[in-house]
């Protein structure tokens, strides 16, 4: 990760800590053909990890039901 990128993110995780017990961000960037992807996170790891698992598995379920919906 480059150091300006870690520095946005830290910077954001800051702000957000003041309001918020645990925060994880997930970003990413195109440059060219390529894709980078950025994490950082800060607060309980449990707390944060629970709510990323949480997040997938509505994420899921919620493309099942798109793509079910354009088979029918």
């Amino acid at each position: 990760m480059k150091d300006a990128d870690t520095d946005r993110l830290d910077k954001a995780l800051a702000t957000l800590c003041e309001h918020f017990d645990s925060i994880q961000i997930v970003a990413t960037r195109h440059e060219g053909d390529k894709t980078f992807h950025f994490h950082r996170g800060t607060g309980n790891w449990y707390s944060r990890f629970g709510a990323v698992v949480e997040w997938v598995d509505r994420e899921k379920a919620r493309v099942t039901l798109e793509e079910q919906g354009r088979e029918a």
